[in-house]
């Protein structure tokens, strides 16, 4: 089974001092990996998902 790794730095920019957590992306780029959506178009197609599936929507 495999573990994601996870870092988590302080947000010292914060008011109230609350933890970031960020995906540490590297190994899966050492791997060849490659995001193929831009984030405005996976948002987008999320959201129309969202919109045409009658099921999602009832929720």
């Amino acid at each position: 089974m495999y573990q994601a790794d996870f870092a988590c730095w302080e947000n010292t920019q914060s008011w109230h001092g609350k933890y970031r957590k960020l995906l540490d992306v590297s190994k899966a780029a050492k791997l060849g990996w490659t995001y193929k959506t831009e984030l405005e178009d996976g948002i987008r197609l999320s959201y129309e998902d969202f919109l045409n599936n009658p099921m999602r929507a009832e929720r």
